[in-house]
């Protein structure tokens, strides 16, 4: 039966708003129900009230195989006598009462306070909620009746765990101390008082505690003491062994996402709280069996998508723990770092290669990967440190030019490849710069201003005596021609030879040689018919001047010194650009070669052929251990960095 219709005023103004109310006015008031099947009160202010208002006392009895669950703002259960006892039994029925207000009761037993408020549970339970759940008073005094009772028989269970028990007043209760044979829960806390046998399985929530009193002892008739959070004492697991069971609180998985690539197999672990759980195991279940399956924690990727793998202890608790997974394709990618490589410049006599530099090798894929030992034409490949790759391992190797290179810019690009197309690639550049010319001795402030001959254009000379003879004879029976010229104040006369068989036809031969007083003289003249034999020599050059017949172009002297006589006949002095630039010694017009040449500060290099280096390295010997650098106009630079990238000091000098 369900009740939810209260007592109206106009009714009784004493038990107003009571599902079930009774009450006498001048004598004791009594209530006994006998209670069948599953009963309900619900929606009213008081549940079930019983009121003796002037005499006697107020007796509620509940009896029966059935339920009743009571259910009301005020109070749950009111037994009330204004000067006698009140007395609340139960006998084997299961009740339940609550007040769902905030100061509701769940039960209220009430005495005079000089008389008794007794609450007796027989043989079946009684589940009480409010602030308290159970409440003794004196007739809504907040103070101690005289005697307070709460007994206990047959194994009967009181339960106020959603409340507490107690006497007086709401802010301070007092204990009323249980007797009997069964089980109170006073708030959290659980005593077995005397002998007891579960009639049905006890669950010991989180926060809950579960012991025998001491004297008590606890059988489990064929029942359980379920420990879902909550503790019991040692006495009551010896008395119940088996008995007691140990829900799972708690699921726990070690992974709450993963990602596989399809095909791919992954282990979840389950763990277990209380790590004592009766029951240990778990139900491994997926939600899209077409993304990935699980066996056991075992999950093996089907195709992409995601699916959520759920682990739920077995206990029947409903503890569980879920992890998402996604499944991606299958990737084969790897990668290079660095990807450029650039080991500079060296000269091509060097003999120690540049430093060897490393490369690693990431597998950026999903996939195990197998690498292929890379290659190179002038660059040696240090040996892969592994081929065979997992997802985000890495391989590592060195990258060293050869030696030995010819002068050159090498500039290659180093692929490096692996399973199912997997590729990557390294540009790596190197250059070989030309040997430089080695000068016989490096730049002093003794190296200018040589002694030479001083040449003057305007200068004449005559030519004292001319003579040539015929009668010589070579190997072969031929006619040579050897014309001797002296020239005034010359220091030796000049042999010019006309070599027999040479075809000398109308050619014109310009002797050189210094005088006396080392002046550059131009002493004669000799033509030759088309026979080849001399017919004229000139002989009448007492005012010959140099302007007058020294051709343009190189020239050189007795003592191989070498001139350059410009277009307009003049001497070369200093510096002149032709296919390069040259210097001729200021003074005395001689070329100069092999040798550094100042210009104030500024020092300048000439190669062999007299030629000024730019834009080169030059040794200060053989030793190969001194090194200057000059730049593309020929200057030799000092206390700055070289164009490729080395430094030299204030004297010029490359600081390794």
């Amino acid at each position: 039966a369900t009740i939810k219709e209260e007592v109206p005023y106009n009714t009784s103004t004493y038990v107003a708003g009571a599902a079930i109310g009774v009450h006498n006015q001048n004598g004791a008031a009594e209530l006994t129900i006998t209670l069948e099947g599953t009963n309900t009160i619900a929606e009213v202010g008081k549940g079930i009230y019983v009121l003796a208002n002037s005499t006697g006392g107020a007796t509620l009895t509940i009896t029966g195989d059935g339920s009743l669950d009571a259910s009301a703002s005020q109070t749950g259960i009111w037994v009330q006598s204004n000067n006698g006892n009140g007395a609340l039994f139960i006998q084997n029925a299961k009740v339940e009462a609550t007040g769902t207000n905030t100061a509701g009761y769940g039960v209220n037993v009430q005495s005079s306070n000089s008389s008794t408020a007794a609450l007796t549970v027989d043989g079946g339970s009684l589940t009480a909620s409010g602030s308290p759940g159970i409440l003794y008073d004196s007739i809504g005094s907040g103070t101690v009746p005289k005697t307070t009772a709460l007994t206990i028989s047959n194994s009967a269970i009181v339960d106020a765990r959603n409340g507490e028990i107690g006497a007086g007043s709401t802010t301070n209760l007092q204990p009323v101390p249980p007797s009997g044979n069964g089980i109170v829960f006073n708030g959290d806390d659980g005593t077995v008082y005397g002998v007891v046998t579960l009639k049905e399985d006890l669950t010991i929530g989180a926060g809950e505690t579960l012991k025998l009193d001491n004297v008590a002892n606890l059988s489990a008739g064929g029942h359980n003491v379920i420990v879902n959070g909550g503790t019991v004492d040692d006495r009551i697991k010896n008395n119940l062994g088996e008995n007691v069971i140990y829900k799972v609180t708690k699921v726990e998985l070690d992974k709450t996402s993963l990602t596989l690539e399809e095909g791919g197999t992954a282990t979840l672990t389950a763990t277990i709280t209380p790590s004592n759980a009766t029951d240990q195991n778990v139900i491994w279940e997926t939600s899209d069996a077409n993304i990935a399956t699980v066996t056991n924690g075992v999950v093996t990727a089907i195709a992409q998508g995601s699916t959520t793998i759920t682990a739920t202890a077995q206990d029947g608790s409903g503890e569980s723990a879920t992890c998402t997974v996604t499944v991606t394709a299958q990737t084969n990618d790897i990668s290079a770092n660095p990807t450029t490589l650039n080991f500079g410049s060296v000269r091509e006599d060097y003999v120690i290669a540049p430093t060897a530099q490393t490369i690693s090798i990431t597998n950026k894929g999903n996939q195990t990967i197998n690498l292929n030992q890379p290659t190179a034409n002038n660059f040696i490949i240090g040996t892969l440190s592994k081929t065979i790759l997992a997802s985000n391992e890495v391989a590592i190797f060195t990258v060293q030019p050869k030696t030995n290179l010819e002068a050159g810019t090498y500039n290659e690009i180093i692929t490096i490849t692996g399973d199912n197309g997997a590729s990557t690639s390294v540009t790596v550049s190197f250059v070989v710069t030309e040997k430089p010319y080695i000068p016989p001795y490096r730049p002093t402030d003794d190296s200018i201003g040589l002694s030479g001959i001083t040449v003057d254009s305007e200068d004449k000379v005559d030519v004292e005596e001319v003579s040539t003879d015929r009668d010589v004879r070579d190997a072969l029976g031929r006619d040579n021609i050897i014309t001797t010229i002296q020239a005034e104040e010359a220091d030796e006369p000049v042999e010019v030879t006309v070599e027999a068989g040479r075809d000398h036809r109308n050619e014109t031969v310009y002797v050189v040689q210094k005088n006396a007083e080392d002046k550059l003289v131009l002493v004669t003249v000799v033509e030759a018919d088309s026979r080849g034999d001399i017919v004229f020599i000139t002989e009448s050059i007492e005012e010959l001047t140099l302007t007058t017949y020294l051709p343009e172009g190189f020239i050189n002297d007795v003592d191989g010194n070498t001139y350059y006589i410009k277009e307009d006949s003049e001497v070369a002095y200093g510096w002149l650009e032709l296919d390069g630039w040259y210097f001729f010694d200021y003074e005395t017009g001689i070329q100069q070669k092999d040798r550094w040449v100042a210009e104030y500060t500024d020092w300048y290099c000439l190669d062999a052929n007299g030629r000024m280096f730019t834009s080169a390295w030059i040794a200060r010997d053989s030793k190969l251990d001194v090194w200057y650098y000059v730049d593309e106009d020929g200057l030799m630079l000092t206390d700055t960095t070289t164009p490729d990238g080395y430094y030299v000091d204030a004297q010029g000098i490359w600081q390794a």
